[in-house]
């Protein structure tokens, strides 16, 4: 009889990297608790100072070791939210705000700061003479959207036209 498979749900990127993060400081405090039982056999006398020590110290790293145990269980449960719709991406999209008259009188420092809010990633290829621009939304934009311009500075390019649509 074929063993009954568990449904693997796949992890939003940021609790993988919970996950990972979290097993391996468990992997850390399996090391480091090792360490204290071997003092605590060093030592035959219970009142030694060092066994005191090692007895504390374990219940510390057992109780980190019980609380990472349990936030890797609730991550293992919870399921990656679902992707967005097409509607819900076109209205989040409707919903921003059009930058181009900011980004024409930002300053270098100003218009660094608005490329690294949207993570811009910027490839160009000789043949056929190709740029392509990539942008995605992180956290630093809802900073960056709520200021308004302080100065006007130049803008310094590579040479070529900048076009917009």
């Amino acid at each position: 009889m074929a063993a009954a498979e568990e449904k693997v749900t796949p992890l939003h990127p940021h609790q993988a990297r919970e996950l990972l993060a979290l097993n391996q400081e468990r992997d850390q405090l399996d090391q480091a608790l090792y360490r204290q039982s071997l003092r605590l056999e060093e030592h035959d006398d219970p009142s030694h100072p060092v066994v005191a020590l090692a007895t504390r110290r374990i219940e510390e790293l057992s109780a980190r070791r019980e609380a990472l145990t349990t936030r890797i269980a609730e991550l293992q449960k919870t399921e990656a939210p679902p992707a967005p719709k097409p509607e819900h991406i076109e209205a989040a999209l409707d919903a921003l705000p059009d930058l181009r008259p900011l980004a024409a009188q930002a300053g270098p420092d100003e218009l660094r700061e608005l490329l690294d809010a949207f993570d811009v990633t910027v490839t160009y290829k000789q043949e056929p003479r190709a740029l392509r621009l990539d942008a995605m939304l992180s956290p630093n934009f809802l900073r960056y959207a709520a200021k308004e311009p302080t100065a006007v500075g130049d803008i310094f390019h590579s040479g070529g036209r900048i076009w917009s649509h």
